[in-house]
């Protein structure tokens, strides 16, 4: 298949550290699933995920969670709300709102996030689950008292 191929291209060339072609390659596999699959396919998620993580590592926040709500967005129509990988979008999300100063949202992405894990019995703060890049909890409540409770 072109596309898994393609796929495999991209991931070549983010390894290599080189991410302008990546996002390329990983431009034109997106296109090609959505043509095949339609742009509500589960098969989808992996592929907008990675776009996501690379529009991350480059600060463009704004594009990275147009990608991860895509892939939340996703996952939700197939009735996928409580999963680890859920969790793990919500808490990159959460990471973004921060070195945004968005606190609402952050908290809100944050404490999803805790719930889905603690719900799958799987809640730790140490980073192998719920991961907080940049700030503790304490600096966060301190800055923003108005988040101190869900701190």
């Amino acid at each position: 298949d072109e596309a898994v191929v393609l796929y495999n291209i991209a991931t070549t060339h983010l390894e290599g550290g080189d991410k302008d072609e990546a996002m390329s390659c990983y431009a034109e596999t997106l296109r090609m699933e959505r043509s095949a699959l339609g742009n509500n396919h589960r098969g989808l998620v992996v592929l907008i995920k990675n776009i996501g993580q690379v529009y991350q590592e480059q600060g463009e926040l704004d594009a990275s969670l147009e990608y991860f709500s895509e892939v939340l967005r996703i996952e939700r129509l197939h009735n996928c709300y409580h999963s680890v990988f859920v969790a793990q979008i919500l808490n990159k999300m959460g990471n973004i709102y921060l070195k945004k100063a968005n606190v609402p949202n952050m908290m809100e992405c944050f404490s999803e996030a805790k719930r889905i894990f603690e719900a799958l019995g799987s809640w730790t703060l140490d980073g192998d689950q719920l991961e907080i890049t940049g700030y503790s909890l304490y600096s966060i409540s301190v800055c923003h008292p108005e988040c101190a409770a869900a701190a």
